[in-house]
C-alpha cells in the first residue's frame, strides 16, 4: 500500500513537471506571435536584513527585441533598437546613446520573460483577486543564477504573466 501511494506521489509530480513544461512553452509562443508587450508592473523589493521595504510601479512596453519604452518613477528609457534615450524626470536630464555602446545585447522584456527557459519544478492552479493562475515554481537558468528562487503566475486563459517572483541574497 505504501509503495502505491509512493508511487502515485512521484506520478504526480512528473505529471505537474510536464504539464508546466508545456505551459511555459505555450507562453513563449504566444509571447513570439504577439510581437510586443504592453505590460504595467509593480516592483516590490524587501532587504532581509534591515526590514526595509520599496516599492515602485512602471510600465514596460515593446516591439522589437531591442524596441522598447520602460517608464519608472525616476527613469524613463526609450528604445527604437538603434539609440537609447535616457531620461531622468528629477533632473530634467536625457542622454541619448547608441545601443552598441551601451552593450545592450537584450531589451527589457526579453531579461523580464527570461523565466520561460528555466525548467518548472512543479505547478499548480490558484485563484488570486478571482483570477485562476498557473502558479509555477522554476529552477533558475545559468543565466539567472542570481536568483536562489523564480516562480511565475500565468493567467490559465491567455497564459500572460501577472506575478514575477525573484528571490536574491545579494548584498
Amino acid at each position: 500500500m505504501l509503495r502505491v501511494l509512493f508511487f502515485l506521489a512521484f506520478m504526480a509530480q512528473v505529471w505537474s513537471q510536464e504539464s508546466a513544461h508545456a505551459v511555459l512553452k505555450k507562453s513563449a509562443m504566444r509571447y513570439q506571435a504577439a510581437k510586443g508587450l504592453d505590460i504595467a508592473f509593480q516592483l516590490n523589493t524587501i532587504n532581509l536584513i534591515t526590514d526595509d521595504a520599496q516599492s515602485y510601479e512602471g510600465l514596460l512596453q515593446t516591439g522589437l527585441p531591442t524596441q522598447f519604452v520602460l517608464k519608472t518613477p525616476g527613469l524613463e528609457l526609450y528604445s527604437d533598437g538603434v539609440t537609447l534615450w535616457d531620461f531622468r524626470p528629477n533632473s530634467q536630464q536625457v542622454l541619448v546613446k547608441s545601443l552598441s555602446d551601451v552593450g545592450m545585447r537584450l531589451g527589457p522584456s526579453q531579461i523580464l520573460l527570461q523565466y520561460l527557459e528555466c525548467e518548472a519544478k512543479s505547478m499548480k492552479v490558484e485563484k488570486v483577486a478571482g483570477e485562476s493562475l498557473y502558479h509555477i515554481v522554476l529552477e533558475p537558468t545559468e543565466e539567472l543564477r542570481q536568483f536562489s528562487e523564480i516562480e511565475v503566475w500565468l493567467s490559465t486563459k491567455d497564459l500572460s504573466p501577472k506575478l514575477l517572483k525573484t528571490l536574491d541574497y545579494s548584498e
